[in-house]
């Protein structure tokens, strides 16, 4: 379907709530895509990063009632805020420009607006609120007349002026939309996923003890490749008069059958490749372990045979 929600949503959906704890859905309206009865425009399904997704850390759960608020950051180009709020002046701070570098001297100013070689960002951060500001609003019958006292005064009530909660939008501190909360079903558009179940509302994915145990496993295979790299070419030791002038030292290579010419009585030799420790070994095979452990992963589940 034109959500694709399968094909392209549900996959970074997974993969965010097995590396971020969890995979955030936002039901959001697209005018473009072709709707249900040849009706232009339609609900799409799109995948939210969790490290833009700022939830009330005192919530008691993922829905609209567990919580006070959510506040969702987006990066996103000056030109797309303006088109989307053209009755609002919206300007980029100092450190919203992202600078294309260039020593083509075409590249010169269009007015006073764009740059070429330069690139306008701003933050638009969309805020989600459980507001507790109260109106007076008066009474009515269930025939929507008001109703009165026996003073013949309209009789009030104070009640909730966001009864649904409230819809703020700012980028880079302005405020583009300060409205209540436009869906009839009262909740935020917004479906959170968690990977497993938890005690807490937040917490660290499945997959982050992988990525701590895989970096250190990394660097040992990086000082163990640098180790291998300096064992095919060790350094050299030669006295300063070995060659007769110090500019030769250069024919020092490792070329086949090569042939070094040296005065007498100088030493020119090279020092012994270090090897790596048994040590380095059992410690990186106690990592592996260590990983399919944490995976879950077995030998038999491989096709090996348990020892």
């Amino acid at each position: 379907d034109a959500n694709d929600f399968e094909g392209s949503v549900l996959p970074k959906v997974l993969w965010n709530s097995k590396k971020f704890y969890l995979g955030i859905v936002k039901v959001v309206w697209d005018r473009d895509i072709q709707g249900e009865f040849n009706n232009k425009g339609g609900n799409k399904l799109v995948s939210i990063d969790p490290r833009l997704f700022h939830i009330d850390p005192k919530a008691k759960g993922y829905t609209r009632k567990d919580m006070r608020y959510i506040v969702i950051e987006e990066p996103m180009d000056l030109s797309e805020v303006r088109a989307r709020y053209p009755h609002k002046d919206v300007q980029p701070e100092g450190d919203g420009i992202s600078e294309i570098r260039t020593k083509d001297p075409a590249f010169k100013s269009i007015g006073s607006e764009y740059v070429i070689g330069q690139r306008h960002r701003v933050i638009v951060k969309e805020c989600w609120l459980n507001s507790d500001v109260m109106h007076e609003e008066e009474v009515k019958d269930s025939d929507g007349n008001c109703v009165y006292d026996d003073k013949g005064e309209k009789r009030t009530k104070w009640v909730k002026k966001y009864p649904n909660g409230r819809l703020i939008i700012t980028a880079n501190g302005k405020m583009l939309v300060n409205i209540p909360n436009p869906y009839a079903h009262g909740e935020f558009p917004y479906a959170i996923y968690a990977s497993r179940i938890s005690g807490r509302l937040l917490s660290w994915g499945d997959a982050e003890p992988l990525f701590v145990i895989a970096d250190k496993m990394n660097r040992l295979l990086k000082d163990a490749m640098a180790n291998l790299r300096i064992s095919m070419n060790t350094p050299w030791i030669a006295d300063r008069h070995a060659f007769g002038e110090t500019d030769k030292h250069h024919l020092l290579t490792n070329q086949p059958g090569l042939v070094i010419l040296k005065n007498p009585q100088s030493e020119v030799l090279r020092l012994p490749a270090g090897e790596l420790p048994q040590s380095y070994f059992l410690f990186y095979a106690e990592m592996r372990k260590l990983f399919d452990d944490v995976l879950g992963s077995y030998g038999v589940q491989r096709g090996q045979l348990e020892k």
